[in-house]
């Protein structure tokens, strides 16, 4: 950021117990570095800014430290954030429905975006889910309306496949690991492409083996996983990527899929009267 470490630490604040920078204080930084043309540092104090206001937000108005170590690993590392992005939904999603409420703040504004181009209807050759949006939007307000909508879809209303999306060579485990570990900035959590067959182009062929569907869950608030993050980074290095999984044994096709992801909405018990979706759109 082209500041001195000592003029940068004095900066730093604690908010809700949490080590960050304010947001006014960058926003002022970035106009100064306007003012004096230094555009190669207002590009990464502006990063740092999107980073921690709509990539990884906790606290309005508020860098936290976790947002700003996810932001040092890209621009020093070249980690990409993508596979943080995904760990802090997961992982969001899967603490609101353990706690049976809370509140998902991670990139929502590209998550509306990803989950409308997905139940869109009448979007004619759109390149990009920003065009479908822009196409066709839905007048959906009120929480009770989007989860009664979520919970009423069905395959056939659902687009796996949409023509923005280019298929390539699918990561489908990393080395120990039966599927896929992300690391975010608050928790490990693991995604199986088992599941998203569908969405690669592919039919789904049975059920998933319990072996396919190994859980991970790590939150760092609950204690301190130094060896587990080496594991995970370790794997990682021996990414296992194909059109198609090579491993016969992540699927049990003695039984349908449709059986399972039946059984499925039983155990989790979704707290809907299922009714047929009826998206009300503006053009």
């Amino acid at each position: 950021m082209k500041l001195h470490p000592m003029q940068l630490e004095g900066e730093f604040t604690v908010k809700g117990k949490l080590r960050g920078l304010p947001q006014e204080y960058l926003e002022k930084y970035v106009h100064r570095l306007v003012e004096e043309e230094k555009w190669e540092t207002f590009m990464d104090v502006l990063a740092l800014i999107l980073y921690g206001v709509m990539l990884f937000p906790n606290i309005e108005n508020f860098i936290d430290s976790a947002a700003i170590n996810a932001f040092v690993g890209y621009k020093d590392r070249s980690e990409n954030p993508v596979t943080a992005v995904l760990a802090e939904v997961y992982g969001t999603l899967s603490q609101c429905y353990e706690l049976k409420g809370g509140k998902l703040l991670c990139c929502l504004p590209m998550l509306y975006v990803w989950f409308f181009s997905r139940v869109s209807e009448n979007t004619l050759n759109a390149t990009c889910p920003v065009d479908e949006l822009l196409q066709c939007k839905p007048n959906m307000k009120g929480a009770n309306k989007w989860a009664q909508l979520c919970a009423s879809l069905n395959v056939e209303q659902v687009k796996w496949n949409v023509l923005w999306m280019q298929r390539s060579e699918i990561i489908y485990y990393c080395g120990r690991y039966p599927n896929v570990p992300l690391i975010g900035i608050k928790c490990c959590i693991n995604y199986n492409p088992v599941l998203a067959q569908w969405q690669f182009g592919y039919p789904m062929r049975g059920s998933p083996t319990l072996t396919s569907l190994a859980i991970l869950q790590i939150y760092y608030k609950e204690g301190t996983f130094a060896e587990v993050l080496h594991q995970i980074r370790n794997a990682w290095g021996n990414v296992v990527r194909a059109e198609r999984d090579p491993r016969p044994w992540t699927v049990d096709e003695g039984i349908p899929y449709d059986f399972w992801i039946a059984e499925r909405v039983r155990i989790v018990k979704l707290p809907f009267k299922l009714v047929s979706p009826n998206l009300d759109y503006e053009k």
